[in-house]
């Protein structure tokens, strides 16, 4: 869809911000803020029952977000905070350290103390706080915001560098046009992310749900059942095995109870429960050792293409294959399988992982567990139905076969979501830099 321009416009003045209309100004931020201030610096300690003490994962472009389980700090503390300044309605609050950049407009009735990593900007009565919100996550503003973060362990902008910031402003009707615009706008696009999202989330639980129904009851609907003596299981074919992981294995080791050295120019990966994730090897946030490293690491067992390994916490019960050309070392918390291939397929072994069988097991172990931890004897007590292994073979097969097509339309889905984010995005800042007019729109809505 195109949108109308504006009959006229002039050079911003900054390379950091386009051409912009005729009547529009850029300004200095602090030009247009009757105050800016950061949350507080100090340290306090938490308590069980308190004042909240937000910070910037609170903070998101629909507004605040609070769970349950914030932090809470003594009254005392908290009166010490607002004594020295907080939001208040109409402000906007930016965050500043760590995750830089996002904002909303502070809504909430009463003060609330908040931690560095948010700054409150209030504007002057000539600059709308919804336009102003919409302004700062802009490509342009957000833009600056990276040339101006500091290089340090989280990130962070300076409240110097924030009010030395440069936005546009125009005239204050057309602030309202504009931000009634986005919302409208922006609402369109978020419902049909959200839809895109539930695409998503209906397709991974029918991709398990093959899964969990081709290991327990099988491809054949004719086949001979027979009661598997578990009530939640039922029916299983009659030709399968109830059987124990220990028993299809030809050996079970796990890691080392240290952390592996890693080296940034080291050729040996090192497992990690970070790297194993929905039945596969994630090489995202890889970590890497050197060869003697890798030698120590391995005399307990050394991966190879075909092995699984198994995340006996944080968290425990995931699981993926070596695959072929990956020379690689198990990290902390993992465990490594190998089948014994008469018995049982490997790609049969990872599926029976991800079945329900396995899982309530697993579920049923970590009860009452803050911090689900199976041990060795508990990993290798893992029931799983096995078939005749040609079966294994032809199980496999035909479930990658339906996983490949549920796969593809997970890969359109997000593609999709990430066509409607760069809109959106787009959209935003067209239109707080003038590049659409949305005055005749916002009329014909209207």
């Amino acid at each position: 869809m195109s949108f109308p321009k504006y009959p006229a416009y002039k050079n911003s003045g900054t390379s950091q911000i386009p051409e912009i209309p005729d009547h529009w100004q850029r300004v200095r931020l602090s030009r247009i803020l009757n105050g800016i201030k950061d949350g507080t610096h100090g340290t306090f300690q938490r308590v069980d029952s308190g004042e909240l003490l937000l910070s910037a994962k609170n903070v998101h472009e629909q507004g605040l977000v609070i769970s349950e389980s914030e932090s809470l700090i003594s009254q005392e503390d908290y009166l010490e905070i607002v004594a020295s300044g907080y939001p208040a309605q109409g402000d906007v609050l930016l965050t500043i350290v760590g995750t830089i950049g996002r904002s909303c407009v502070f809504t909430e009735g009463k003060p609330l103390a908040f931690q560095r990593s948010v700054c409150f900007l209030r504007p002057q009565k000539h600059c709308l706080s919804r336009f102003l919100s919409r302004f700062l996550s802009s490509d342009c503003y957000q833009n600056q915001l990276t040339l101006k973060s500091k290089s340090t362990a989280q990130g962070g902008v300076y409240m110097g560098d924030i009010a030395d910031t440069q936005v546009t402003l125009p005239p204050e009707h057309e602030q309202e046009l504009i931000a009634d615009f986005l919302d409208r706008e922006t609402e369109k696009i978020d419902a049909l992310i959200a839809e895109q999202q539930r695409l998503i989330e209906l397709l991974q639980e029918k991709r398990q749900a093959v899964i969990s129904h081709a290991v327990t009851k099988g491809l054949n609907p004719d086949a001979p059942m027979k009661d598997s003596g578990v009530e939640w299981l039922g029916q299983v074919p009659v030709h399968w095995e109830l059987t124990r992981f220990k028993f299809v294995l030809s050996g079970l080791t796990d890691s080392e109870h240290k952390t592996c050295p890693e080296y940034p120019d080291g050729n040996f990966l090192i497992i990690r429960t970070t790297n194993v994730r929905d039945g596969e090897l994630a090489m995202e946030g890889a970590k890497y050792t050197n060869y003697e490293s890798y030698e120590e690491w391995t005399k307990r067992g050394r991966p190879t293409a075909g092995d699984l390994v198994f995340t006996r916490e944080a968290p425990a019960g995931e699981a993926c294959l070596i695959p072929e050309g990956v020379t690689a070392c198990l990290g902390q918390r993992t465990v490594l399988m190998h089948p014994d291939h008469s018995k049982v397929e490997a790609s049969y072994l990872l599926f029976c992982i991800y079945s329900g069988i396995s899982k309530r097991f697993i579920d049923r172990l970590s009860q009452g567990s803050t911090v689900s931890h199976l041990n060795m004897s508990e990993i290798g007590n893992i029931p799983l139905l096995l078939p005749p292994r040609d079966e294994q073979c032809e199980l496999v097969y035909k479930v990658r076969e339906i996983q490949d097509r549920y796969k593809e339309l997970e890969s359109q889905a997000s593609k999709t979501i990430s066509l409607l984010q760069e809109r959106r995005a787009a959209l935003i800042s067209a239109a707080v830099t003038g590049q659409i007019d949305v005055r005749g729109l916002a009329e014909a809505v209207a």
